[in-house]
């Protein structure tokens, strides 16, 4: 049974830092947003349904309880609360995210199987010069090799790409439990590492953001509230080039997460390092974690 059907934070993030180019959540993120927060669809004849939000901003779980009558739910879409209309769906059932109601401190999210290769997408008209990143998530193992939680790319060039968190293994360039970046202007790529690992913790929720600000060779990271150093390994000093598609729970092929998403909010500025932390705050408060 369903015990705890929603939480109320102090403030919705959106209201503290607005100005987002896109924002997908399980709860309200803004006061001034008034669709649905998803559409699911049920597996028992697949059947779809937007879900709303509750008085006090939270998933509207009776009505989603009611909906599923038992069956499990998958997301088709999460709808941009950012009010641009950047909406980010899966129209494929077996790539579909399971959405489970009670995962963290009786809050629902979205779990993803590596296996099952589950993402959402969409593709932003261009690329954003500067940006900002700020997201919740697990790994259900970070000994498992190459899981990324977000980014745009196109195949595996990282010319191409901006925004991609990478955590865990990849190649022996993101250790476990550190945390990866990369980005590229077209033709050069850019990218780097924590120089610490133990960042994030198999199982456990963590709280993430990434920065960049054009003109500069790496990103400023952070875990759980604390900036992480980077180091570089690549020549790209901006980002630029063909927009292509940006996915929550992967970066580019073969980088699919094996855990959860809780939230995930991106600007196209660089905002500053005390917004930054507003919304770090916000997010591990209203989870609890």
């Amino acid at each position: 049974m369903i015990t705890t059907y929603f939480k109320v934070p102090t403030d919705m993030p959106l209201d503290l830092v607005g100005g987002a180019y896109f924002a997908y959540s399980l709860r309200r993120l803004s006061s001034t947003y008034t669709g649905k927060l998803c559409r699911v669809r049920r597996d028992s004849d697949n059947t779809e349904s937007d879900i709303g939000y509750t008085l006090e901003n939270g998933l509207d779980i009776p009505a989603l309880i009611t909906f599923l009558s038992g069956a499990n739910g998958y997301i088709v879409k999460l709808y941009d609360q950012s009010g641009n209309g950047h909406d980010i769906s899966q129209s494929t059932a077996a790539n579909q995210p399971k959405i489970l109601l009670s995962v963290v401190n009786g809050l629902p999210s979205l779990v993803y199987v590596k296996a099952n290769s589950q993402f959402l997408t969409w593709t932003p008209p261009a690329k954003p010069a500067n940006y900002s990143i700020i997201t919740a998530f697990k790994i259900n193992s970070t000994a498992v090799d190459s899981q990324a939680p977000s980014g745009s790319a196109n195949l595996s060039a990282n010319k191409d790409m901006w925004g991609g968190i990478l955590a865990t293994y990849f190649g022996g360039n993101v250790q476990a439990g550190g945390l990866g970046y990369t980005f590229g202007d077209g033709t050069n790529g850019g990218g780097g590492r924590t120089l610490a690992t133990g960042i994030i913790s198999s199982g456990v929720f963590s709280v993430v953001s990434q920065r960049y600000t054009s003109g500069s060779s790496n990103v400023v990271m952070r875990g759980n509230g604390i900036s992480y150093p980077t180091d570089v390994e690549g020549t790209a000093t901006s980002v630029g080039g063909t927009s292509y598609p940006y996915y929550l729970g992967k970066c580019y092929p073969g980088t699919n997460i094996d855990g959860g998403i809780l939230e995930h909010i991106v600007y196209n500025t660089a905002i500053s390092d005390a917004n930054t932390t507003k919304l770090e705050t916000n997010l591990r408060t209203y989870y609890g974690i």
